[in-house]
């Protein structure tokens, strides 16, 4: 009866895509990726007889915690398969040629008829999900055909639907056809031993291993090394409208003799245009960025896709965005190059933050007051800036090591 309920919801959600993909840019994305999917599934066909491993990550920034995995995994066997599937446009229209996958998908929607075409078609020797993605009739077919699954850098809560539902049983049977847990801290390998499931082992976050290794690699952005000029630099990483509203009333009727980056989070030509428009002639974009501007301009503008992660490493100061709306966004990036971190309210639901918070490494601020107390703090205090630098990148560091943990374990096990 649920298993109806839940494919007929589906169906319906199906159809609500399509009707909202006439005037919905990102659900059209959604839509026609899909659309176009079906050649690519019917004409993949390995035939170097090594193993075909399907990592799925719901978006890009579960992308990063599985890169790390895929990786390693290229490294073991350069000849193994790697089947890499979205769920969402912002991780596939990024990510859709990604040199370390030998296919590259959007994830067809969790319904019978389409999890048994997907699974047939690209016929993995194991599996491996992300974080949060749980799907149930993809986890019964894989568990029908005894093809191993792991969860990796799980995390689990007690408010989740698993441990407080009505109908928990019909929630956690898809817990229980995984082959192994991968989770993040203690207390999720807890949550999963309440309801009987003791195939768990507490590995941490390889998302820890991917940021790492960006700075390992110290390729640093020149040109904004240039533009910063030995200035004190604060970025706003991957910044909301909301986020941005800080800054701009922090400099607003006065003069500041730092300078500001601004990485917003989408970066469409309405959202550019309104951010640059708001910063007036203090502003530049990267895109547009001449030699001249290096001592005219105070702010950039991030108008481009994947440079935040190398941009941290030029600037002193992080405002991570999102934590005045659904969320903040990724904090280990800008900890990793050893920087003090700022962001909004909503942290709660991430385990990096709230330990950053507590080493002293970032500071959570709910209002201007607050923000502009912090920022102030931070701008004339060099030493502070260090000390909580150092707490962050010494945080960081000490997650190393999940992924080697993670791998080592799905290879040595059939």
């Amino acid at each position: 009866m649920i298993n109806g309920v839940y494919n007929f919801s589906l169906l319906i959600y199906d159809l609500l895509m399509k009707e909202v993909s006439l005037f919905h840019p990102k659900a059209k994305l959604w839509v026609n990726g899909r659309k176009n999917q079906k050649n690519k599934l019917t004409t993949f066909n390995p035939t170097n007889g090594h193993p075909i491993i399907w990592i799925h990550c719901a978006s890009l920034g579960e992308f990063e915690q599985g890169r790390p995995i895929i990786e390693k995994l290229k490294s073991q066997n350069p000849k193994v398969n790697i089947v890499l599937s979205f769920y969402s446009p912002s991780g596939y229209e990024i990510r859709e040629n990604y040199n370390l996958a030998d296919l590259v998908v959007y994830l067809p929607l969790d319904q019978p008829r389409k999890v048994k075409f997907f699974v047939d078609s690209i016929q993995p020797t194991k599996a491996i999900f992300i974080k949060y993605e749980i799907w149930p009739n993809y986890f019964e077919e894989l568990f029908k055909r005894n093809i191993p699954l792991y969860l990796v850098s799980a995390i689990f809560s007690e408010n989740q639907r698993f441990f407080k539902s009505s109908i928990k049983k019909w929630f956690t049977k898809p817990l229980h056809q995984v082959t192994h847990f991968f989770v993040q801290n203690q207390t999720s390998k807890e949550l999963l031993e309440s309801i009987g499931i003791a195939n768990v082992e507490v590995t941490g976050d390889t998302r820890f291993d991917r940021v790492l290794s960006i700075v390992e690699q110290h390729n640093p952005i020149e040109v904004l090394t240039a533009f910063i000029n030995e200035k004190t630099a604060v970025i706003l990483g991957s910044s909301w409208e909301e986020d941005e509203k800080l800054i701009h009333h922090y400099i607003q009727d006065k003069k500041f003799d730092f300078k500001i980056i601004v990485a917003p989070h989408e970066i469409h030509e309405s959202r550019i245009a309104s951010i640059l428009k708001s910063f007036g002639d203090s502003a530049v974009l990267f895109s547009s960025l001449q030699q001249g501007d290096f001592l005219t301009k105070n702010i950039l503008i991030m108008d481009n896709m994947g440079m935040l992660s190398k941009a941290y490493a030029s600037v002193d100061i992080a405002l991570i965005g999102g934590g005045f709306g659904k969320g903040i966004h990724n904090t280990l990036e800008a900890a990793a190059y050893g920087i003090p971190l700022l962001f909004g309210p909503n942290y709660h639901r991430f385990q990096e933050a709230k330990d950053l918070i507590k080493d002293g490494a970032a500071v959570s601020i709910t209002n201007q007051e607050e923000f502009d107390q912090e920022l102030t703090l931070l701008l004339a205090n060099e030493d502070l800036r260090k000390s909580r630098g150092n707490s962050a990148q010494s945080y960081v560091r000490q997650g190393k090591g999940a992924t080697d943990l993670i791998v080592g374990f799905i290879l040595n096990n059939k």
